[in-house]
């Protein structure tokens, strides 16, 4: 990822958007019956709503909203973390 450890800067490789069911029932109403996000295009691998995709997909805003008792340094380095296990997981799986 090339952004500072204060900034998350999503290169759209649409790993969260495939593994829906890892984040527990958090995006429950977002998945299509596959784990898979119902707005993700799997032939462009991009979303299909992205400008006006939901409040919990948006990593700024969103953080401030789902996760008030991180500080935002905190809620960052989680959603990179996690975004490097989903990008292993994606990997393994094909």
């Amino acid at each position: 990822m090339n952004c500072s450890d204060s900034e998350f800067s999503c290169d759209r490789c649409g790993a969260c958007c495939r593994s829906l069911r890892m984040f527990g029932d958090f995006y429950s109403d977002l998945d299509d019956g596959t784990g898979c996000c119902r707005y993700y295009d799997r032939n462009t691998r991009l979303c299909k709503i992205y400008e006006s995709r939901p409040l919990k997909c948006r990593v700024k805003e969103g953080g401030k909203v789902y996760f008030p008792d991180l500080s935002y340094e905190e809620y960052i380095r989680k959603t990179k973390e996690m975004c490097r296990i989903l990008k292993e997981v994606c990997e393994k799986q094909g």
